[in-house]
């Protein structure tokens, strides 16, 4: 899988507890990923490294990080509480790893939820818009005779194989 090699080098370097060292932590893991010599940017920042990952063949996305994929690259944007951010690595065990293994997306212990851009190399990018988990399945409340209501699976689901269309249509009428 196109994420595989970053996820495993970001496994090595995460320890259980933050050093302050994201974007060292995220650079090594990508460097190392790539087979580049290892060797410090000059960036200051976290939030800084977009750039620096669009020169490495990454692409900023406007997918939410619940549609994550293995690999992705995740920068938080600075706040005054935060003023360098924070970049952190999509792994395979489904966990967000920087300089440590996060229990959550958002790392902060104050609670903070900054702006974010996700990163995503460009050979794993879809050409097209992909429909996120919630779009894929929506539920619905619906009240029906004598009071009662029911949860229910209401959505077609189109899938694309090479270039044959199929499109599934699941629909649960009462």
């Amino acid at each position: 899988m196109p994420g595989d090699k970053i996820s495993q080098e970001i496994k090595k370097i995460a320890k259980p507890t933050s050093s302050g060292t994201c974007a060292k932590a995220v650079r090594l893991a990508v460097q190392r990923s790539r087979g580049e010599k290892e060797e410090p940017t000059g960036i200051e920042s976290a939030c800084d490294y977009g750039s620096w990952l669009e020169k490495r063949g990454y692409v900023s996305t406007k997918i939410r990080f619940a549609d994550a994929q293995i690999g992705d690259i995740a920068i938080l944007k600075s706040s005054p509480k935060h003023c360098h951010g924070h970049i952190q690595i999509y792994s395979d065990d489904y966990k967000w790893r920087s300089d440590f293994v996060q229990k959550e997306f958002y790392p902060y212990a104050d609670g903070s939820k900054p702006d974010y851009v996700i990163f995503r190399p460009k050979n794993n990018t879809p050409n097209k818009i992909q429909p996120t988990s919630q779009q894929l399945y929506k539920f619905e409340k619906r009240t029906f005779p004598f009071g009662s209501s029911l949860d229910y699976l209401d959505h077609k689901i189109g899938l694309e194989i090479g270039i044959n269309k199929f499109i599934c249509s699941a629909k649960f009428k009462f």
